[in-house]
């Protein structure tokens, strides 16, 4: 069964409310590790990031950055795999607790996908700029065939693509989130999460709303809950 945490009716600034949701999220089952978010290694990061990065277009709010690092900080995924990673900005608030000057743990392996040539090259300057490009690989390819030849398990899978159904032409659909889940469904440990973006416009569930269907069932995944910090939101659902 689905749940919902609407950050944005707390009353709370971006830190409390951050640190509400990842108690909320332990509280619930969803987070059993013994990592703490820093915030002031996010505050760093974030620095960083204002400073040095290239973003041509972003849908990453300030308190999905700090909510997404957070999430990553308490997890600590030993192998982490983002999907529609564009230019960088999306992927660097999930990884940012492992690499450059937010890190507080080592990941063994980091994996981020983009099928446009072009954003993994601005993504890889950017993540060079702030010494996260380490240990990072990059690939400029179908988040599909990535998942398909991936040996498991996955930790924590980060979804953030867009475009048309595998074998087809068009047109381009968030329903992918659910062909690409399918790929790493197997991949995925007990406890191993499934954050979705961009879950919340009216939108998502009219195009895309098999995905929620199938991480709601109870079948396929222990529990699913929609954070919102903003309107955009972000599906986070446990094995």
């Amino acid at each position: 069964m689905a749940s919902r945490l609407v950050m944005t009716e707390w009353g709370l600034d971006e830190r409390a409310a951050t640190d509400r949701a990842i108690e909320e999220l332990r509280r619930t089952g969803f987070l059993d590790g013994i990592g703490q978010c820093n915030h002031a290694l996010f505050e760093e990061l974030r620095a960083a990031v204002k400073r040095e990065f290239e973003v041509p277009w972003t849908s990453i709010t300030p308190p999905m950055e700090r909510l997404l690092y957070a999430i990553n900080s308490v997890h600590q995924p030993k192998t982490f795999v983002g999907i529609g990673i564009f230019c960088g900005n999306t992927l660097i608030w999930n990884i940012g607790a492992a690499v450059g000057p937010g890190k507080c743990y080592t990941a063994e392996r980091v994996i981020a996908s983009e099928i446009q040539s072009e954003s993994v090259a601005i993504a890889a300057r950017n993540l060079e700029r702030i010494g996260a490009l380490d240990g990072v690989e990059l690939l400029a390819e179908d988040g599909h065939a990535v998942l398909d030849r991936l040996e498991g398990p996955i930790d924590l899978l980060y979804l953030d693509a867009n475009g048309p159904l595998p074998g087809t032409t068009g047109p381009s659909t968030k329903l992918i989130y659910l062909t690409l889940l399918e790929r790493a469904y197997d991949k995925l440990r007990p406890g191993s999460l499934v954050l979705a973006h961009d879950t919340v416009p009216e939108w998502f569930p009219r195009t895309a709303g098999k995905y929620l269907e199938f991480v709601r069932d109870p079948a396929h995944f222990a529990a699913s809950v929609s954070l919102e910090p903003d309107t955009e939101g972000l599906e986070v659902s446990v094995r």
